[in-house]
């Protein structure tokens, strides 16, 4: 048998068709020459112009460089031809944009409570989605792997998740302390949420990072559209009326909100007027004309400063301005973004922004936030580690205030901190403050672009402003999903981020290589799909309890208290964790019946049943004496009052009340004290005053329902 030659074949000429000589045999046969590599784009050589020194060479490449050729084929080749990560939306990034949509603008006018619990219902599945993904990228797995910041970052967010939940079991009211307040849904679930909103971003590619902004955006352009049809001509009729009567707040319940969701908007959107002028022109005209009339300061200047920034980003880059006709979309961003911003920050009326700045100062702003900050700061060395649960900053702080702190905000504290920092140490304790930070250190190391500028001006806004479940979730969602530097110091990716080519060569591939991100792991996936699953089951009794809530809490007219009952009873089962539906059912309740009736009797039991589900409200106990005093239990309802001034001691409510019933049994001195120190905190009660200064006339009832002082002293004389 003959042995198989090993040797390798030898070129004898140059061109297609050559023949080549074997070493063994000396044979010739027609060969085709091995064909050259592609040309790649920033490659200097060209495959029709091959080096080397003689013709011979110039004609037919070594083996060995031909061997090399055929691997470089392989390895890399043209952009066009490479199957680069994320070059289409993946299934979950629609999932996660739709959930990103729904944040920003679910909100059913007529229908919700409140803005915040069809959000709520929103996270909770997004958070269910997320839990999974943290844990694979904690154990270094799935989008963790090859990436030490993330990896470490999940491991801070469990230990924050840790600490809350330490602080939740050990809180006074465990039960709020997971949920949160109704009003506001900030406990421990949206704490959870928030770190699994961050564990979502961090599974989407790139393509699913620009659906990601465009979900953001097509949610603030309709918020814009809904703030400016708030204005002109007016929606009242479907249920958008004006904040307080003079202020727009689109589909998010505050202009606050609205401002802050506008003014971040603005850092996602010069890349794409740079990429196309026509259509993302309008989008930023529309959407700076919506934070001047939001009437809030902070946005405006967040704004200007966003713009500022984009242009210096592009800048610094050297990758945008070079070609004038990204000067010219530059321009035309600045423009848009700027000129309808000052317009409307400087029309004129209630609830604009220059009548904003001419009604409260710096100083009365702030103040209110020092008095809070403050009172926090002392709450906290009672609790240092582990602080009162979350979203328990309010029956915390209460007790804290000072009576000038009290009194200016008209015996109304905060029942947020304003501030994410105060908020997680008073609720978290330092702990919770500790972890967390932690983990922003590790999930913003290596990111950046547009998301990221977007994630820091909501992060400026909670500094000052309440935290919000349609907001704040983003912000961590968007540190996620941001674009990852390749290494600190190195090129950043910038393919997405301005209207120009995308990175070739050298830089290109360390972008990619920063940019890759390892399949997720399937019991991650399985599991994320089926816990969403599982979480839509309580979102939608919390959509269908809010609805029913709020045609309880809308039908306060005897002659519908039998359908407020039945609605309230519905809230009731769907929404159990919280005392306000019981609240608003007492009320139903005691509305389609007369004082001294077995309806005053029943409101006190459902009274009773909320102050079950939150002891620590002094407004429940106010309230409470309100329907004990009808049902004929003076005694009781003085009982009750008095224990609403304990835990609230700047409660008007529970003030008046005493006052009240001291002037009832004429010992005036008593009333006379309850009314000043409720005249400190509120000064604008003119019936009180009236009894105080000895000039009382005959007024209506009291707004609670119990006895009226208007109604029971003497005229002076």
């Amino acid at each position: 048998m003959a042995k198989r030659s090993t040797a390798r074949p030898t070129p004898a000429g140059a061109g297609s068709g050559a023949p080549l000589q074997t070493a063994k045999t000396g044979s010739t046969k027609p060969q085709t020459a091995p064909r050259p590599p592609a040309q790649r784009v920033g490659d200097r050589r060209s495959p029709s112009r091959p080096t080397g020194g003689s013709a011979s060479r110039k004609a037919a490449p070594s083996a060995a460089a031909t061997k090399s050729t055929n691997r470089g084929q392989q390895t890399r080749r043209t952009p066009a031809a490479r199957s680069t990560p994320g070059a289409s939306p993946t299934r979950a990034g629609w999932a996660i944009a739709v959930g990103t949509f729904l944040l920003t603008s679910l909100f059913l006018p007529t229908l919700s409570w409140t803005a915040t619990a069809p959000r709520a219902a929103v996270l909770w599945v997004m958070t269910a989605a997320g839990l999974p993904h943290l844990a694979a990228i904690a154990l270094g797995k799935g989008a963790g792997r090859g990436s030490v910041n993330r990896t470490w970052a999940a491991r801070a967010a469990l230990c924050f998740i840790v600490v809350a939940v330490i602080a939740t079991v050990t809180s006074a009211t465990p039960v709020l302390a997971t949920v949160g307040r109704y009003l506001d849904m900030t406990g421990l679930i949206f704490l959870v949420g928030l770190v699994a909103c961050w564990a979502l971003g961090t599974v989407l590619n790139r393509a699913d990072r620009h659906l990601i902004e465009t979900a953001i955006l097509v949610g603030a352009t309709l918020n814009a559209a809904v703030a400016i049809l708030q204005r002109f001509p007016g929606l009242s009729g479907v249920g958008l009326p004006l904040y307080k009567g003079n202020q727009p707040d689109g589909l998010l319940g505050d202009p606050v909100f609205l401002g802050a969701l506008l003014a971040a908007s603005v850092a996602l959107l010069l890349p794409r007027v740079m990429r196309r002028p026509t259509a993302w022109g309008p989008v930023t005209a529309v959407i700076g004309f919506g934070v001047g009339i939001s009437g809030q300061r902070l946005p405006v200047l967040v704004a200007l400063v966003i713009v500022g920034w984009s242009f210096w980003v592009v800048h610094r880059t050297g990758q945008g301005f070079a070609d004038p006709s990204n000067r010219s979309a530059g321009l035309l961003f600045g423009g848009l973004a700027i000129v309808p911003l000052v317009i409307g920050a400087v029309l004129p009326g209630p609830g604009t922004l220059s009548n904003h700045v001419a009604a409260y100062g710096t100083a009365e702003t702030f103040g209110d936030r020092f008095g809070a900050w403050s009172a926090g700061l002392r709450a906290l060395a009672s609790h240092p580690l582990f602080g009162y649960g979350p979203d328990r900053f309010g029956p915390a702080t209460i007790s804290h205030y000072s009576l000038a702190g009290a009194s200016q905000l008209a015996g109304v504290p905060f029942y947020d901190a304003h501030n994410i920092v105060v908020e997680l140490a008073v609720t978290t304790g330092v702990l919770g403050v500790a972890t967390m930070a932690v983990w922003a250190w590790f999930a913003f190391r290596d990111r950046s672009g547009p998301l990221v500028t977007f994630s820091v001006a909501l992060f400026v806004t909670v500094l000052v402003e309440p935290l919000f479940v349609g907001l704040v979730p983003l912000a961590f969602l968007a540190v996620g999903a941001a674009g990852i530097r390749a290494r600190p110091g190195g090129p950043e990716d910038t393919s997405t981020d301005v209207g120009v080519p995308a990175q070739t060569g050298k830089a290109a591939r360390a972008t990619e290589a920063g940019e890759r991100i390892s399949a997720t792991p399937p019991w991650a996936r399985r599991s994320a799909v089926v816990l969403a699953s599982l979480a839509v089951i309580p979102a939608l009794m919390l959509l269908i309890g809010d609805i029913a809530q709020q045609r309880a809490a809308t039908q306060p007219e005897p002659s519908q208290a039998t359908a407020a009952v039945g609605d309230g009873t519905t809230a009731r089962h769907l929404l159990s964790p919280w005392p306000d539906p019981l609240a608003t059912l007492a009320l139903a309740t005691y509305a389609g019946g007369t004082p001294g009736d077995s309806h005053a009797a029943a409101a006190v039991h459902w009274a009773k049943a909320a102050i079950a589900a939150d002891a620590t409200s002094g407004q429940l106990w106010a309230t409470l004496a309100t329907y004990q005093y009808a049902a004929g239990d003076t005694n009781g309802a003085r009982a009750s009052a008095e224990q609403a001034l304990r835990l609230d001691p700047w409660s008007t409510s529970a003030l008046d009340f005493l006052g009240e019933l001291a002037a009832i049994t004429h010992d005036h001195p008593a009333a006379r004290s309850s009314f000043n120190r409720s005249l400190v905190l509120d000064p604008t009660q003119t019936a009180i005053r009236q009894f105080v200064d000895g000039t009382c006339t005959p007024v209506a009832a009291s707004a609670f329902g119990g006895p009226s002082i208007g109604e029971r002293c003497n005229p002076a004389g």
